[in-house]
């Protein structure tokens, strides 16, 4: 019946073949277009053709019999979205008004279409609802792939924090479906909290070595502008920005055989002494104790590193132990002549070892 009423207006169709205009002559003619077929998706989801809301598929196939003779496409969903009525929430359909019922909705819709938050949310909005969100049937917009970098690194789409990804997805997608690129590490930073938060560390905040390190706030205020500190190593850059911005001591004191006055390896005995001197020149502490180092003891260290004025370059003539003097002296007139200086101090130290220790 169907198919003499279709021929009787297009001959084409039972003389040589049953094509799409045959498809949609017989979809106006023929009453009931849009039977839906059975099918595992509710109408507000693209899919097979057809939807599981039987009375909804016919209302929409009657209008656009593709929907069930076809495939169920996005047009079909915002067709739904259109004729059926809200699935649950006002952002399934148009609202006439800006913005819809559902935040999570709202804000994946309005990520990648600002016209539905700033001026309406119409048959698009709605359509794209129904792509995007659970309540209209779609799927979650920021469910995350498996990755294999955190949620401040860039990488492929998705990060290892499933709370914070999905956080970041539901307001920009491409994050989840393409790259974690360097808008989503900033969205992840504005949104997830402490990208800085320090991991357990072995070292010191001025050390190369592995993420963090064992002074929390100054790792966390480098951590702050610099994730890749705490999330992938503290490299040279990190120990440059933990001396620019941290109050701690860049010229911190390696264990040293030697008071400040004397020259040697990094640092000295002295604790308080050596960590004055390296905050000054932190060369003191990193490679060796000059006379540059000794000099700059002296200057700063109140004159505390040694017992006796025979350890340290005095400004005067001779000092006040007169074995040490009378031992330095008989090598070296000019510390007893003209002044005793960091060389006579040194001397001292080799000679008067109970003096200097």
């Amino acid at each position: 019946e169907c198919c003499e009423t279709v021929c009787a207006v297009d001959a084409f169709c039972c003389n040589n073949s049953w094509d799409g205009i045959c498809v949609g002559e017989a979809a106006e003619l023929c009453g009931e277009p849009g039977l839906c077929p059975d099918s595992d998706h509710d109408c507000f989801t693209e899919g097979a053709p057809g939807c599981t809301d039987i009375e909804c598929c016919e209302t929409v196939c009657a209008v656009d019999a593709f929907c069930c003779n076809n495939s169920w496409d996005g047009i079909c969903v915002g067709e739904a979205a259109e004729l059926c009525g809200e699935p649950g929430s006002n952002c399934c359909s148009p609202n006439d008004g800006v913005g819809c019922d559902d935040p999570t909705c709202e804000a994946a819709v309005c990520a990648i279409d600002a016209f539905c938050c700033e001026t309406a949310w119409d048959g698009v909005c709605a359509a794209e609802a129904a792509d995007l969100c659970e309540v209209c049937g779609g799927g979650q917009p920021g469910i995350c792939p498996e990755s294999d970098h955190d949620c401040f690194t860039e990488g492929g789409a998705g990060c290892t924090d499933v709370e914070c990804c999905e956080t970041v997805c539901a307001v920009d997608l491409f994050c989840c479906d393409s790259s974690w690129d360097g808008i989503c590490v900033d969205e992840a930073s504005e949104l997830c909290g402490q990208p800085g938060l320090c991991p357990d560390s072995d070292h010191d905040c001025f050390t190369e070595g592995g993420p963090g390190c064992t002074d929390i706030a100054c790792c966390e205020t480098v951590c702050a502008v610099d994730a890749f500190c705490c999330n992938t190593s503290w490299d040279g850059i990190c120990v440059g920005e933990a001396t620019d911005l941290c109050d701690g001591q860049p010229g911190v004191c390696p264990a040293s055989d030697h008071d400040c006055l004397t020259a040697g390896a990094p640092g000295c005995t002295d604790l308080a002494c050596c960590e004055a001197v390296c905050a000054e020149d932190s060369f003191c502490c990193e490679t060796m104790w000059d006379e540059l180092c000794v000099n700059i003891a002296l200057e700063v260290c109140d004159g505390t590193g040694g017992p006796s004025n025979c350890c340290m370059p005095n400004g005067g003539i001779g000092c006040d132990d007169a074995a040490c003097e009378s031992a330095v002296c008989g090598i070296d007139a000019f510390c007893c002549k003209v002044e005793w200086d960091g060389i006579c101090a040194g001397e001292a130290a080799d000679l008067c070892p109970n003096l200097c220790p």
